[in-house]
């Protein structure tokens, strides 16, 4: 379920984000980077 959620969670956050604002790129990616690396 874990892998299931971040899998929804990260095409849906980080291209529409990345492609709207970069400073939120990062933030985005940090907070799910530190989950998919713990997972």
């Amino acid at each position: 379920m874990l892998m299931r959620g971040r899998n929804l969670r990260t095409p849906e956050t980080q291209p529409p984000q990345r492609l709207n604002s970069p400073a939120i790129a990062p933030v985005v990616s940090g907070n799910h980077g530190e989950r998919q690396m713990t997972q």
